[in-house]
């Protein structure tokens, strides 16, 4: 096995990782630091992880970032899957990736759709200050041109 050269990554996982995701050792290690830094019950980062961190439990691109991760069998994420999440951001990585990654953030019931009221809560996320009437012109006008545009509503 080869010897450990970040925190708790061996070489052969560093290896993997900068094949994999394109990140730099150097990167990887801050990543990792980070990772950690976060899991205060284990190796993996659960839910009450975030909700008992005072710089994320209020942050609702966190909580829906966390919610759209895949997770392990115990429901909690593994640094594997937040390193391939950090990467999906790369400058140069695929823009239909980083489209998707993005469209799951808001698709809220994960049925592959946007619906209205998905379109609300995100509006609700990014502009917390806009008044309910305002957030539903704002909502029918995106409507409205996705139709222009030729898309499909469901």
């Amino acid at each position: 096995a080869g010897t450990s050269r970040i925190g708790g990554l061996s070489d052969k996982q560093i290896q993997k990782y900068v094949k994999e995701t394109g990140f730099a050792p150097s990167e990887l290690e801050f990543l990792y630091r980070r990772f950690k830094s976060l899991c205060k019950r284990g190796d993996t980062l659960s839910r009450a992880d975030v909700a008992d961190n005072e710089h994320l439990k209020t942050n609702p691109y966190v909580n829906r970032l966390y919610s759209v991760m895949p997770k392990n069998e115990f429901g909690e994420v593994t640094f594997d899957t937040f390193v391939t999440t950090a990467a999906v951001f790369r400058p140069g990585k695929d823009i239909n990736g980083k489209l998707q990654f993005i469209f799951n953030l808001f698709d809220y019931n994960m049925d592959d759709t946007l619906e209205a009221h998905e379109l609300s809560d995100m509006i609700r996320t990014v502009r917390p200050d806009i008044a309910d009437d305002e957030n539903q012109e704002l909502v029918k006008k995106t409507m409205e041109d996705i139709l222009a545009k030729g898309g499909d509503l469901y």
